[in-house]
């Protein structure tokens, strides 16, 4: 079952300015939504396709584009970028914008939304929609990068077994692959790698010919920006850029800033005000680096120092920012995994720290014993995670429990008992309100 927050109700699409001074931000968002869902119920490979208004596109040199309506298809191959616009309740615009690439799969693309302020450059020159394969040292002796499809070739450089490279052609008889690893170029044989796709796809080559100017298919490769933490009310997302691969079959490989990914389910990527790149899992896994795994449930965050890429740890993605992404626009139903990514911060009990936060600081409840985090304010409610002492949240609500007991809302469906608890901040009710205690689960 699909885990997500609207409530889709089917209006007309020029129905949004009309109504929008007249609606709440949670209902205009699911119209706009279903507008969206409406307006590009297909999109063709290697498409975009234009969904809501608040859509700015930048399109190749001396290249004119009919993409401004709601419906609207456009060749990606056409396109320098695409910009969408944040929220306005205003003018009921929220910008969304709907991509196909082929990537790597000749069985059918990947889907992309974008969506709130963000921005994507395509970087890829390439009119091919289907340019290069990934691959991976599976030797366990590593395997020898070659200047020449020849075993006396002179050495390039030896990879290491679990390296992951890009594979951009192969020898007439398929015994020899041309594979890109960073800067470097050469030839592997075949017996020493596994390749995510048909090998027969890839262009026959011979070590004169020059590499493609593009390694990627259109927006296969492409840079990204977004806005974060800047959803225009609680009940809406944050701007961002949802990925999912077709269900089952190889990896898809894409390039995000810089970085490769490769993955099979669905990925949520945003960036910081820093430009550094945040790659969530929301669903299946994905590799990056030189194949490290990411698991559903976990985010990474990179950016470069000089010409060097750096990689974050991993750790939990943000269930409680993501419960109100735009899911239902992706063709594959999937529940999201819980996690309290970004909702505790550790710290040291018994030195006094929460008297240390000023009256008008935020509102902080820290415990020293270990407690229950549950889905709603009231023992009734079921356990979300136990969690050990020597942590602290910022709560954005309360309720009464059934117990008697003053419940804090950390996050929707994370609720924890003022029992065993210590504040600090300003805890009153006018800065962390009363609100309402969701139902309780059917028995």
């Amino acid at each position: 079952m699909r885990f997500f927050a609207f409530v889709l109700v089917v209006v007309l699409v020029g129905a949004a300015p009309v109504l929008a001074q007249e609606m709440t931000c949670p209902a205009l968002v699911t119209l706009l939504l279903e507008n969206a869902r409406e307006s590009c119920p297909e999109i063709g490979l290697n498409e975009a396709c234009y969904a809501t208004g608040g859509v700015v596109v930048e399109p190749r040199p001396e290249v004119r584009l009919d993409f401004g309506d709601p419906g609207d298809s456009v060749s990606l191959a056409a396109i320098t970028a695409l910009e969408t616009q944040p929220f306005d309740a205003a003018v009921g615009e929220w910008g969304m914008v709907g991509l196909k690439p082929r990537a790597n799969r000749p069985d059918g693309g990947v889907n992309l939304w974008l969506f709130g302020e963000a921005r994507l450059e395509n970087r890829s020159d390439a009119p091919d929609d289907l340019i290069s394969l990934a691959g991976e040292v599976t030797w366990n002796a590593g395997a020898n990068l070659r200047a020449n499809p020849d075993e006396n070739a002179d050495l390039v450089a030896a990879l290491i077994t679990g390296q992951r490279v890009q594979v951009v052609g192969r020898t007439t008889d398929g015994a020899w692959l041309r594979v890109v690893h960073g800067d470097l170029t050469g030839w592997v044989l075949v017996t020493l790698m596994r390749v995510e796709g048909d090998l027969n796809l890839l262009k026959v080559m011979t070590a004169d010919d020059p590499l493609p100017e593009s390694l990627y298919g259109p927006m296969q490769a492409f840079g990204l920006r977004t806005g974060q933490d800047d959803a225009p009310c609680r009940e809406a997302p944050d701007s961002g850029l949802l990925a999912q691969s077709p269900t089952g079959g190889d990896a898809v490989l894409l390039e995000v800033n810089g970085g490769l990914i490769s993955f099979n389910g669905t990925l949520w990527l945003q960036t910081t005000d820093i430009g550094e790149t945040v790659v969530s899992v929301l669903e299946g896994a994905a590799f990056y680096g030189d194949g490290q795994r990411l698991e559903q449930g976990q985010a990474i965050q990179y950016g470069f120092t000089g010409d060097r890429i750096i990689y974050s740890a991993a750790t939990d993605y943000r269930f409680y920012r993501a419960r109100y992404l735009p899911l239902p626009l992706l063709p594959r139903e999937f529940e999201l995994p819980f996690s309290l990514g970004g909702l505790l911060t550790p710290f040291t009990t018994g030195v006094g720290y929460l008297s240390t936060i000023p009256a008008d600081g935020a509102c902080t409840v820290g415990w020293s014993v270990d407690i229950n985090l549950r889905a709603g304010p009231g023992v009734e409610y079921p356990i979300r995670r136990g969690i050990g002492s020597g942590f602290y949240g910022l709560p954005d609500g309360r309720a009464l429990g059934s117990d008697g007991q003053l419940w804090w809302r950390l996050a929707d469906d994370v609720w924890l008992s003022s029992a065993n608890t210590a504040s600090g901040g300003d805890c009153s009710v006018e800065t962390v309100p009363l609100v309402l205690a969701p139902p309780l689960p059917a028995a």
